[in-house]
């Protein structure tokens, strides 16, 4: 139960990583929370019109950037420089928590890990 309480405590600080595409066009960029909601809700209406599974969709969206969280959002440029350890991230992250399995094998773009 700590495990999931840590974790639910670590998912609510994505609001405060910023997205680096400002870079590019000098725009302000919506933080990763924000950014992960929009993907969810792109990725349902995207699943309901092709008649696939939604709550395998939605998990997989709302899981694609946790690790960001801990390693920083880098764009598509800086990661030819920078090595992120995601893989650590994600098994820090989830180590203990509930769904600990599936959480990992939807970030990796698997299926539910069991």
């Amino acid at each position: 139960m700590r495990a999931d309480i840590n974790f639910l405590f670590e998912m609510g600080t994505l609001r405060h990583v910023r997205r680096t595409w400002n870079q590019f066009g000098g725009l302000s960029m919506a933080n990763d929370a924000e950014h992960t909601f929009r993907v969810a809700v792109l990725a349902w209406l995207i699943a309901e019109r092709e008649g696939v599974d939604v709550n395998q969709v939605l998990k997989m969206a709302i899981v694609h950037d946790i690790t960001e969280i801990r390693t920083g959002d880098v764009n598509m440029v800086s990661r030819l420089y920078v090595v992120r350890k995601e893989e650590e991230a994600i098994k820090d992250q989830t180590e203990g928590v509930a769904m600990q399995d599936e959480m990992r094998a939807l970030w990796r773009g698997g299926g539910e890990g069991k």
